[in-house]
């Protein structure tokens, strides 16, 4: 019975620390931000992944708030033209990140229809539904409707980060070109640890 106080006071403090862990969240660009895009008619860089590139040149590209879409959702930019034209989007923006070395962890939410490749700094850190050679003219492998943000954490943040500017690169495919839908919405959080020592904020019994 003597290792009763012991072992509850060490669960509030491990309690303690997951929930200080759980503060040192950051947002690095919201849902609805602007993005610059480029409709998939043709390739943006002669069919390489120069354009995932942070020096990639995107200056003569439109920009527009997301949701990117047509058919589902509301409000954003709407590709009225897309639909049994072309598969594919391109997408482009920047986000800061002051101590990369700092960042223990990235969440990337995502509402999608169909599938979706990501790039940061150039390096692929995510392919949901994308093919594994893709192309401007390629399809998503598999549906998927829009309608709620999922999570996906991107492992390992520390070695495609930088200080200072970062680009991010989504590609985003259609099931097909007669697909009644098509949506991109975005954002990224990323995590601090928490290093200052747990706290034992109360003993049963006392």
């Amino acid at each position: 019975m003597k290792l009763k106080p012991f072992s509850t006071a060490t669960l509030v403090l491990v309690a303690g620390a997951w929930l200080a862990s759980e503060v040192n969240a950051a947002t690095l660009f919201s849902r609805g931000a602007k993005w610059s895009y480029y409709k998939g008619n043709d390739h943006p860089s002669d069919g390489d992944l120069e354009w995932t590139e942070p020096d990639f040149d995107d200056s003569d590209w439109p920009n527009g708030a997301s949701p990117i879409r047509y058919g589902d959702g509301n409000g954003g930019t709407v590709l009225g033209d897309m639909r049994n034209t072309y598969s594919t989007m391109f997408f482009r923006r920047s986000f800061t990140v002051t101590n990369p070395a700092q960042i223990s962890a990235l969440d990337l939410l995502v509402d999608y229809d169909d599938g979706f490749i990501v790039w940061i700094n150039g390096e692929q850190v995510l392919n949901v539904g994308g093919p594994g050679d893709p192309d401007y003219d390629s399809f998503a492998t598999v549906g998927h409707e829009s309608g709620n943000f999922e999570t996906f954490a991107l492992p390992n943040p520390a070695q495609f980060l930088v200080g200072g500017e970062n680009q991010i690169a989504i590609m985003g495919f259609n099931i097909n070109l007669t697909s009644s839908d098509f949506m991109m919405n975005a954002e990224l959080r990323s995590f601090q640890p928490d290093n200052s020592p747990p706290k034992v904020v109360s003993l049963d019994p006392p």
